[in-house]
C-alpha cells in the first residue's frame, strides 16, 4: 500500500481534495442534468417532426386512395376497358399522373386479356398471366387499416413502390374488369420527407410496417428486411415515444411515431454523442478551468506551507544525524509557536541523551575492556600443569631438540597472551599465536591432528580483536576431534567478502549439537579448561561490542560430522580505531 511520508505533500493533497472534489461533484451533476435536459428537448423536437411527417404521409396516401377510387368509378375508363382501347387507357393513365406529384406510375391490369397497361410510354402494354407476377410483395398481415397500402418491389420498373390497389367491376353485370394500381416511388417519398431529418447529423430514420418489415430507409438494400432486435422499439402501449438505449456499446436515442391511417412506424436513430457534443465542449472548458485552478491552488498552498514545513524539515534532518550517532547538535530557532515548543523539547532531549551516552555507555565500555584485560592475563593451572608435564615426558623419552622447540612455542604464546596489552592486533599476529598454541597441543597429543591454513594475502594486514581464533581452535580440539584416530583436521580460512573479513575454523570431528550451540550462545560453556579462560561466547560478545550486532560468531554443523565456526568482521577498519553503531572509539 502506498503511504505519503511528507507532511507538506499531505497538506497540499488535503487542500486539493477539499477544494477540487466539490467542484468536480458540482460539475458532474450539472453535466448529467444538462445532458438529460438536452436528451428530452431533442427527443421532443424530433418527435414533433416525426408526428408531422407521419401525418403528411397519411395525407399523401389518403389523397391517392381517393384518386384510385375516383378512377375505379370513372365511366370514361370503364368504357375504354369494355372497348378494349389499350392506347386510350394508357393515355388516360398518363394524363391523370401529370396532375399528382407523388404518383410515379399507374398500372391497369386487364383481367380479360392478361395485359398490364401502364402510364409509361416505353412500356405501354406488358403481357402477364397474373397481376402477382409483376411484383414482389413484402409481408403484411391483414389489419384494421383505413387505407391498405401495399409495399412491393416492381419488376417492370425495378423500383420499390408503395401501391394502392383497387378492383374495377362492371356496373351492369358485376364482372371483374381488372385492377387499378397507383404507385408511389419509395425513393421519392424518402428524399422529399424523411431525408430532411438527418441532413444535419449522423442519425438515421426508418419506416416499417406492422410486421416490422423495413419499407423505407437511407440504405435501399435494407428495404424488405426484418427490423433487427437492437433497432426495434416496442410500441404496443403507445403510438409514440423515445428511449435511450445501448446498441453495440454505443448510446443511441430512439424516437418513434406511428401513423394513424397507414399504421406505418417512423423510427429515428441518433447517437447520444451527436446530441451532447455542445455539452461536452462546455464540460471540457470546465475541466480545463479546474486544472488551472488546481495548479494555482497548489502553487499558493506550496508557498503558504513553507513557513510551517521548513522547521519540520530541519527537525527531520537533525533527527537523521542523531540516528547516525551524532549527539553534538543544537537546532537554532526564533519561533514562539507550537513548532518552537517542539524544537526546544528536541534540543533538551538530545542534551539528556548525550549526557547518558557519555556517562553510562562509555563507562560500561571501559568496564568491559578492563574485564577483558583481566581475562587476558589469566592462564588456567590445569592447562599449565598438563603442558609442563608434556614437556617433562618428552625430555625423558626423547632427549632431543623437541624440548627446546616446545618451550619456545610456550614462551611465545605466553608472551603474546599475557605480555601484549593491545586489544587489537593484525590477523597475521593472531595466526602466529594460533600456530604456537597448535604446536604445543600437537606435542601433547603426539601429532594426533593437523591444522591447514588457507589465508588470502589481502587478509594478513587487517586488524582483528586479540584471541578470537585460538578459543575456536581449542574448542575444536577438546570437543570436536577424535584424537585417537590420528585423522583429525582443522581448517583455518580467512578471506575478504566485500567490506567484510570472514574467518572460518572448520574441523572434521563429531559435529556439534543444537544443545551445544545453545550453551555457547548463552555463555554456559566451561571456560576453566581453556588456555586463558576466554570462552567462545566471549569471542562473540567482544566482536559485537567493538563492531556492532551485525558482526560476530556463528556455528554451523555439517551433515555427516564436522563443525564450522564463522567469524564476520569489518575489513575497512583503520588501524588505531574501531567503529560500531554507538560511535567511534580509540584504542
Amino acid at each position: 500500500m502506498f503511504h505519503i511520508k511528507s507532511i507538506r505533500t499531505k497538506l497540499i493533497l488535503g487542500c486539493i481534495i477539499l477544494s477540487i472534489v466539490p467542484i468536480i461533484i458540482v460539475t458532474t451533476v450539472l453535466y448529467n442534468i444538462s445532458g438529460r435536459i438536452i436528451h428530452e428537448n431533442t427527443a421532443e423536437a424530433i418527435l414533433l417532426n416525426l408526428d408531422s411527417y407521419a401525418e403528411e404521409i397519411d395525407d399523401i396516401f389518403m389523397s391517392l386512395y381517393y384518386d384510385t377510387v375516383e378512377m375505379a368509378f370513372d365511366k370514361q375508363l370503364r368504357s375504354m376497358i369494355k372497348e378494349d382501347d389499350s392506347m386510350g387507357i394508357s393515355n388516360y393513365l398518363r394524363d391523370y399522373l401529370r396532375n399528382h406529384a407523388y404518383i410515379d406510375s399507374i398500372y391497369f391490369f386487364d383481367n380479360a386479356n392478361n395485359d398490364v397497361i401502364t402510364s409509361d410510354e416505353n412500356k405501354q402494354i406488358v403481357k402477364v398471366e397474373n397481376i402477382q407476377n409483376i411484383d414482389k410483395r413484402y409481408d403484411k398481415k391483414n389489419g384494421s387499416y383505413l387505407i391498405n397500402v401495399i409495399e412491393r418491389f416492381d419488376y417492370l420498373s425495378n423500383k420499390n413502390y408503395f401501391t394502392i390497389e383497387k378492383a374495377l367491376y362492371d356496373s351492369e353485370g358485376g364482372e371483374l374488369l381488372g385492377y387499378i394500381q397507383v404507385n408511389v416511388d419509395e425513393r421519392t417519398l424518402y428524399y422529399d420527407l424523411l431525408n430532411d431529418m438527418i441532413r444535419l447529423n449522423n442519425g438515421d430514420v426508418l419506416m416499417i410496417n406492422s410486421d416490422k418489415v423495413i419499407v423505407s430507409s437511407k440504405r435501399q438494400e435494407d428495404i424488405g428486411d426484418i427490423l433487427s432486435k437492437e433497432n426495434d422499439i416496442d410500441f404496443i402501449t403507445t403510438s409514440k415515444g423515445y428511449s435511450l438505449e445501448e446498441v453495440k456499446e454505443e448510446s443511441i436515442l430512439k424516437v418513434y411515431s406511428v401513423s394513424k391511417v397507414t399504421k406505418y412506424k417512423l423510427i429515428y436513430y441518433i447517437p447520444e454523442a451527436e446530441i451532447i457534443q455542445d455539452v461536452k465542449k462546455i464540460n471540457y472548458i470546465a475541466l480545463y478551468s479546474i486544472g488551472i485552478s488546481v495548479i494555482l491552488i497548489v502553487a499558493l498552498w506550496y508557498f503558504y506551507t513553507a513557513d510551517l514545513y521548513t522547521p519540520i524539515a530541519q527537525l527531520k534532518d537533525q533527527m537523521l544525524k542523531v540516528g547516525e550517532g551524532d549527539f553534538d547538535i543544537y537546532l537554532e530557532h526564533d519561533r514562539e509557536d507550537e513548532m518552537g515548543i517542539l524544537i526546544n523539547g528536541f534540543n533538551d532531549m538530545i542534551a539528556k541523551v548525550n549526557y547518558l551516552f557519555n556517562e553510562v555507555f562509555r563507562t560500561k565500555y571501559q568496564k568491559k575492556e578492563a574485564e577483558l584485560k583481566a581475562l587476558q592475563s589469566q592462564i588456567t593451572p590445569h592447562f599449565l600443569y598438563n603442558t609442563l608435564n608434556s614437556i617433562r615426558c618428552v625430555a625423558i623419552l626423547h632427549e632431543d631438540n623437541a624440548v627446546s622447540q616446545m618451550l619456545e612455542s610456550l614462551i611465545d604464546l605466553l608472551r603474546a597472551t599475557a605480555g601484549n596489552k593491545n586489544v587489537f592486533i593484525r590477523l597475521e599476529q593472531e595466526l602466529s599465536q594460533v600456530e604456537d598454541y597448535v604446536d604445543i597441543i600437537r606435542f601433547r597429543y603426539n601429532d594426533a591432528f593437523k591444522v591447514i591454513y588457507d589465508i588470502e594475502p589481502e587478509a594478513y594486514p587487517l586488524d582483528v580483536p586479540k584471541l578470537i581464533i585460538q578459543p575456536l581452535v581449542e574448542n575444536s580440539i577438546q570437543h570436536g576431534l577424535d584424537l585417537r584416530s590420528n585423522e583429525g583436521e582443522i581448517y583455518i580460512k580467512a578471506s575478504k567478502d566485500g567490506n567484510n573479513l570472514v574467518i572460518k575454523v572448520i574441523d572434521n570431528g563429531r559435529g556439534i549439537s543444537e544443545e551445544e550451540i545453545h550453551a555457547i550462545q548463552n555463555n554456559e560453556e566451561d571456560k576453566s579448561k581453556n588456555l586463558s579462560g576466554i570462552g567462545v561466547y566471549n569471542v562473540d560478545e567482544r566482536i559485537k561490542l567493538y563492531y556492532g550486532d551485525e558482526y560476530g560468531l556463528a556455528y554451523q554443523a555439517h551433515e555427516g560430522g564436522g563443525t564450522e565456526a564463522i567469524i564476520t568482521l569489518p575489513s575497512t577498519v583503520k588501524r588505531g580505531e574501531v567503529s560500531n553503531d554507538k560511535g567511534t572509539y580509540r584504542r
